[in-house]
């Protein structure tokens, strides 16, 4: 299921792409429009290795997919994009947007890191480009500045899809978010306290370290916990 959604927000990122561009274009003269169409350059970061490489395998080709559909055009622009991996690093990503910028890059997007994203949207507002993150699920990603937009999802979505777990007059039951060590997890501990401790359930956590090789001890710690439901 997650699969599918990060197929379609990679999709949505092309798509939110287009329109950004076909803006753009609708505002030239008659004269410019009458000229050969403009080459527009687009860097795309994700994580072909590290962490979250199975995910950015899926950005790579959901975007290209996008391509494929568009013709490599939007708004009369052709998409000329650069594809940069970031290793699920948040410092190569980071260096590698300057980079772009630095280059010229006018227009971002990618990654499914919600930590990522948020360290890559204040270089956006900074520099007065446009940043489209995909996959990325951390609400603190959605209005953190003028020039990033999301094209996925957020956290706040997927818990209200969860909330009728139970009954609508029920309360006192207790949740037990269990979650990777990162700003998506930490992301998805506030949605649930949102959404789950607003109807009068508790809420708890156990945060497992991104990438730990071995979850037998956390697995532990939630068999013990007593949950009545996990997230």
């Amino acid at each position: 299921m997650k699969r599918r959604w990060l197929r379609v927000a990679v999709l949505a990122t092309v798509a939110a792409l287009c329109a950004a561009l076909a803006g753009t274009a609708s505002a030239r003269v008659d004269a410019q429009a009458a000229s050969a169409a403009k080459v527009v350059k687009v860097g795309f970061i994700y994580s072909k290795t590290g962490g979250l490489s199975a995910f950015g395998q899926e950005e790579f080709d959901g975007f290209n997919a996008g391509l494929a559909y568009t013709k490599g055009k939007c708004g009369g622009y052709t998409i000329d994009p650069t594809f940069v991996d970031d290793a699920t690093d948040p410092a190569k990503a980071v260096a590698a947007a300057k980079d772009l910028i630095g280059q010229g890059y006018k227009i971002i997007g990618g990654t499914a890191s919600s930590g990522i994203a948020l360290q890559v949207a204040p270089l956006a507002a900074q520099n007065n480009i446009l940043y489209i993150s995909s996959a990325a699920a951390a609400d603190a990603i959605t209005g953190v500045n003028r020039n990033t937009f999301r094209a996925g999802r957020q956290s706040i979505q997927d818990v209200l899809d969860a909330s009728g777990i139970f009954p609508p007059k029920s309360s006192g039951k207790k949740v037990v978010v269990f979650a990777e060590d990162t700003a998506f997890g930490a992301g998805n501990v506030a949605a649930v306290n949102n959404i789950f401790g607003g109807k009068g359930h508790t809420v708890s956590k156990i945060l497992v370290p991104f990438g730990a090789p071995d979850l037998t001890p956390y697995a532990q710690q939630l068999k013990n916990s007593g949950a009545d439901v996990v997230f």
